[in-house]
């Protein structure tokens, strides 16, 4: 039998929806039209309790409490105006990089930003309710899809990998090429070369 008040009727045909409400018996309902909204509910959950998107990220310690408390009938429901939210990751020369491959998850690899450190950037990126992620593309770095476990820890937090205006389908051309194209990077003069470049990364990650 139905919990009183916990019909989820309004979640349907939402994408990355949740709803949460404290049900006439007290139980606390969360739920989500999906998987995302799932995830979503859970962790506006613990920012009510009062854990910041930054706690790790920032060094944003939650404040300690000795109880919380949700009012009664207290209810919302929330969903996305926009489908894909995210950010990219922009000249990593001078930060991200160095700071991953030296410190965090310290490779001999020249340029390795690995799965550990993606995992907490795609944890905050939940936390702000985002889900797509472009990543970094200069030639100082490793590509992403290059590195090992980027692609799963991707997949673990279902984060959407994008690609910006100079990195057709999906392809890092300034750090691929020397890798897996074959003679110039020029469309007009190479193209079938330069097709097969971008139409094996668009098999590789459909």
């Amino acid at each position: 039998m139905a919990e009183a008040g916990a019909n989820v009727s309004a979640l349907e045909d939402k994408k990355q929806a949740f709803r949460i409400a404290v049900l006439p018996n007290g139980k606390l309902l969360v739920a989500g039209s999906d998987q995302y909204g799932t995830a979503y509910g859970i962790m506006e959950l613990s920012r009510l309790i009062g854990v910041s998107p930054w706690k790790w990220w920032a060094d944003v310690t939650p404040e300690k409490k000795e109880t919380f408390e949700l009012p009664a009938g207290y209810e919302t429901l929330q969903s996305p105006s926009v489908e894909y939210r995210g950010i990219f990751i922009n000249d990593e020369d001078w930060g991200l990089m160095p700071w991953s491959c030296q410190m965090y998850e310290p490779s001999d690899e020249r340029g390795h930003i690995g799965p550990a450190t993606h995992a907490r950037i795609f944890e905050l990126l939940l936390r702000l309710r985002a889900n797509t992620y472009w990543p970094a593309m200069h030639e100082c770095s490793l590509p992403f899809f290059l590195t090992e476990g980027n692609r799963e820890v991707a997949k673990k937090f279902g984060i959407y990998i994008g690609s910006s205006h100079c990195e057709p389908m999906a392809c890092n051309a300034a750090g691929e090429w020397s890798r897996r194209g074959e003679g110039e990077y020029d469309y007009v003069n190479n193209s079938s070369a330069v097709y097969r470049f971008w139409e094996d990364r668009v098999k590789e990650v459909a």
